[in-house]
């Protein structure tokens, strides 16, 4: 499943996979065996602090699954306690490739449509490494707006 997490971003994936423990071989961006066991520890402690923390919806389960290993742990304490809350609550963004920062960057400046919604270029954003994550709450199925 992780593997599918950074699309074609191989080195990205190897860096963070290299950051939790899980790979030991040289940072090259190809697919092998030792990518393909680092990437299978990785969803195996996924599987793992699912059975122990539980599980969320769907969209909040993908981007849990491209945080570090201690994030998701965060995650998951951090989406228990707004649920037993009654806050209807969902993680809408996780580990971001350097790639996918930029697009963000870039969003609202030099012409681009939209808001301004992040400081950060690519390689300088928590969610470059996994430890970063945004959540929205929801009202009726919609993203609430304050």
């Amino acid at each position: 499943m992780s593997d599918r997490l950074f699309g074609e971003d191989v080195l990205f994936f190897q860096r963070l996979l290299k950051s939790e423990g899980f790979y030991r071989g040289a940072l090259d961006g190809l697919w092998g065996r030792i990518s393909e066991a680092a990437a299978t520890a990785l969803d195996a402690e996924y599987e793992n602090l699912k059975d122990e923390l539980g599980t969320f919806d769907r969209r909040t389960e993908q981007q849990i699954a491209s945080l570090s290993i201690r994030a998701q742990r965060e995650a998951r304490g951090f989406m228990t306690r707004a649920l037993s809350q009654g806050v209807n609550v969902k993680i809408i963004s996780g580990t971001r490739t350097y790639e996918e920062q930029n697009q963000l960057f870039r969003q609202g400046r030099y012409g681009n449509p939209g808001p301004v919604i992040t400081k950060a270029r690519g390689g300088h954003s928590n969610h470059n490494f996994g430890i970063a994550w945004v959540r929205n709450r929801f009202e009726q199925g919609q993203a609430y707006v304050a």
